[in-house]
């Protein structure tokens, strides 16, 4: 005796487990977590920003900055980082769009990051620069 067994597509044979519904604040830090995660996969710029800052918190304890001078360096590294993954979103709207504005609106974006780096850059070294100069004195 014979049994035939129904062939079921691929999607029918993937198990079904109830999506359960999240709160509003978890949805948003898991989008954050999957974004940062997808900011490191698609470049190395990020990879970058997380060495250089990793090297300044470093350098920011052995100078041992005071708690304002580790409060200017962590806003001005989160404005870099920030700005770094705007442009990366940006790029990524761009490339997909085939008019000639969104690529004026990533060269704009290139722009503003290398503004947020110039600032962010001189915060940092102006804080680590005078805590060096009152260690040397």
């Amino acid at each position: 005796m014979t049994t035939s067994y129904p062939v079921l597509s691929p999607e029918e044979r993937k198990p079904t487990k109830p999506m359960k519904k999240r709160s509003a604040w978890r949805a948003r830090l898991i989008d954050a977590e999957r974004g940062f995660s997808f900011g490191f996969r698609s470049g190395s710029a990020l990879f970058t920003q997380i060495f250089i800052g990793l090297s300044i918190i470093v350098t920011a304890m052995v100078f041992r900055v005071s708690f304002a001078q580790w409060i200017a360096l962590i806003v001005a590294m989160a404005a870099g980082l920030a700005a770094e993954l705007f442009h990366l979103a940006i790029l990524l709207i761009a490339d997909s769009l085939d008019s000639e504005t969104p690529q004026k609106a990533a060269k704009l974006s290139a722009a503003a990051l290398l503004m947020a780096m110039i600032a962010s850059s001189t915060v940092i070294l102006f804080v680590l620069g005078t805590r060096l100069s009152e260690i040397l004195d």
